[in-house]
């Protein structure tokens, strides 16, 4: 999985791997979130789904796309649509799924202590942030909201 340097997006097979892994990525997140939201809206305080929510979970696969060309950038923007969607307390899901396979493309075609960094980066809360949920600690998976 070496990135070429000609060309942003993959070709061939690859291009097609990168467009059904984006598509299916993109349907679980929005799906889940709708899920989320018709079962527990009313007791959760969370805002309805809108446009942007629906942008947010969208464009975070969508930036899959260009994983191979941009694996850095395609992780730093999958992690800011996710954190962006929680932060504006949309009802929870997988909203930040599309981070998985973008961190395993950083893993596997950049230098070891970057892959590290990535990884450490996206697991560890954010300073500031406070989670909804006492069961479980605060990191992209959960509900994570600015105080």
């Amino acid at each position: 999985m070496v990135p070429t340097a000609s060309a942003p997006l993959a070709r061939g097979r690859a291009l097609l791997i990168d467009a059904l892994l984006a598509l299916g990525v993109g349907l679980v997140q929005v799906g889940g979130a709708v899920v989320s939201a018709r079962v527990g809206i009313s007791a959760a305080g969370w805002r309805p789904l809108d446009g942007w929510a629906y942008a947010l979970l969208a464009a975070g696969p969508a930036a899959l796309l260009f994983r191979r060309r941009w694996p850095s950038r395609v992780l730093a923007f999958a992690l800011a649509c996710g954190l962006v969607y929680a932060a504006r307390t949309y009802p929870e899901g997988p909203s930040s799924l599309a981070v998985y396979p973008a961190l395993w493309t950083v893993a596997l075609t950049r230098p070891r202590r970057t892959a590290w960094l990535a990884a450490t980066g996206t697991a560890v809360p954010w300073p500031g942030s406070s989670c909804s949920s006492t069961a479980t600690p605060c990191s992209t998976a959960s509900r994570c909201t600015p105080p």
